[in-house]
């Protein structure tokens, strides 16, 4: 089977080594975004790619899913994260670099 474009362990592995967006708390989990710009990429059992991921602790994980995928924007924007999906991307754009991905983190950090 065809790896999907814009899929990488190694990000992941990096997400998960990064503090919360939303509290700055470890240990995160990678959340995969479902709204927005990401769901042109998903599909029937599908999650969107992981340029679409941000770190969050699991209590916060879990709470996103429960708010719903539908409100998932809204649930950062009550939490200090404006454009989660611009944080997402940004993220992505400095993949393979925990340095650069920590420094760009930090601009969306409101803590």
């Amino acid at each position: 089977m065809r790896k999907r474009e814009g899929m990488s362990q190694a990000h992941l592995r990096l997400i998960r080594k990064l503090p919360s967006c939303i509290s700055g708390r470890m240990p995160c989990e990678a959340h995969h975004l479902c709204g927005g710009p990401a769901a042109a990429e998903r599909g029937v059992g599908m999650k969107a790619t992981d340029k679409w991921v941000v770190p969050l602790t699991p209590d916060e994980h879990r709470d996103v899913h429960t708010f719903g995928s539908k409100m998932e924007g809204q649930w950062f924007m009550n939490r200090g994260i404006d454009d989660v999906y611009e944080l997402a991307a940004a993220l992505w754009d400095v993949r393979g670099s925990e340095g650069a991905m920590r420094t760009t983190l930090g601009r969306f950090l409101k803590l």
